[in-house]
């Protein structure tokens, strides 16, 4: 993670600890989210499985009601055939006792003409009129046996029918438990779906919150070690030589970075963009040394969009100057550099037609004027 060029040491820590604390403030937020995300998934999961059970045991039910309705269907064929059988023996007996019935009451006539006429003893009469009797009978009580049989098969019909009309009714209760069951299923299963991609989403979230922590717990012990650093190089110093580090102190007494003319002055609108300028630009030739106007720390040195190749000097009190469009940085960050050190040399990096160089002096981050800073 770079310096933001133009911030000074104490800007940028107070900037990267205000940072450190949001983000493990949206970390500890995040790691709450994820974990009430994790709890709902484990309830959801816990309940599609109880549905899944259930669906199972319905499934199971199913069988069980099926299997009973194939046994009450094979019972019905089974009394619909003996009743049949039965409707045929009922007629065939009916007719069998018409004839009786009928024969009967033309013998029963004749013979009794003949009782009256042949003479023959009373007792033999009264037998042969018993026989007749009992063979009526006989019909009677068979006719009325068939009728009780189809009755009771008409019953255990009706009672089958009934049975079947219940299991009906039992199958037509899974089936909406099944679809209810099936619609709750799939809702808890869709928000499972929505939990699990908001987890997958906040754990990456996470994964970047925490990198992002790590980049700035190490600026920040960067920040510190150059603090200390240079907390080392000022030791030993007498107040006079640390009087002459003051920054602040040097207006009208720095040495220009290039000894060449001034193109644009401080404020002027550049051409390519309209705006004011925040520096001046020295001309310059392709490989013309650039020098430091001051002591201070190097808190960039790397390429920056519209700059080119920019280095940043950190001189303390919130004091920075800026040198930007160089061919070549000759000093890395955290190096400390003395007024006149060659630090980089000119070029035409970050969009230049013709070599310059861009400086600026900034004070608590604001712009100030570099030419009033030159010594005559």
């Amino acid at each position: 993670m770079a310096l933001v060029p133009g911030l000074s040491w104490s800007q940028d820590q107070l900037r990267s600890e205000q940072e450190l604390i949001e983000l493990q403030s949206k970390i500890l937020d995040l790691q709450a989210m994820l974990d009430a995300d994790r709890e709902a998934e484990q309830d959801l999961e816990t309940e599609i499985i109880g549905i899944e059970k259930q669906q199972l045991g319905l499934v199971l039910e199913r069988d069980g009601l099926n299997l009973e309705l194939a046994v009450l269907n094979a019972v019905r064929i089974d009394l619909e055939n003996r009743k049949s059988e039965l409707e045929t023996q009922r007629v065939e007996a009916l007719e069998s006792l018409e004839e009786i019935i009928r024969a009967r009451f033309v013998l029963g006539r004749q013979e009794a003409m003949r009782y009256l006429l042949d003479g023959s003893a009373p007792e033999k009469k009264s037998i042969s009129l018993a026989i007749y009797r009992y063979l009526i009978e006989e019909q009677v009580r068979e006719f009325e046996n068939l009728k009780s049989i189809e009755a009771q098969a008409e019953t255990n019909i009706s009672e089958v029918q009934d049975n079947q009309q219940e299991i009906d009714i039992m199958l037509a209760r899974v089936d909406g438990k099944e679809r209810e069951l099936e619609a709750i299923g799939q809702l808890r299963q869709t928000r499972l779906n929505e939990v699990r991609t908001a987890l997958g989403a906040g754990e990456r979230q996470l994964d970047l919150f925490v990198k992002k922590e790590s980049e700035i717990e190490l600026l920040l012990q960067n920040l510190r070690q150059q603090e200390e650093q240079k907390n080392i190089a000022n030791q030993g110093l007498t107040d006079e030589e640390l009087e002459q580090r003051a920054f602040a102190r040097q207006q009208g007494k720095l040495p220009k970075p290039l000894n060449t003319n001034i193109m644009v002055a401080f404020g002027e609108k550049r051409v390519e963009s309209g705006l004011a300028q925040d520096g001046i630009l020295f001309d310059a030739k392709d490989g013309d040394a650039i020098r430091a106007v001051y002591n201070g720390e190097v808190v960039y040195s790397d390429w920056f969009y519209g700059y080119g190749q920019l280095l940043v000097l950190d001189h303390g009190e919130n004091y920075m100057s800026l040198y930007a469009h160089n061919e070549q940085l000759k000093v890395m960050l955290g190096d400390w550099v003395q007024t006149g050190d060659t630090i980089a040399f000119a070029g035409t990096t970050g969009g230049l037609s013709e070599p310059a160089l861009y400086f600026e002096i900034r004070a608590d981050g604001s712009p100030d004027d570099p030419e009033k800073w030159f010594q005559e």
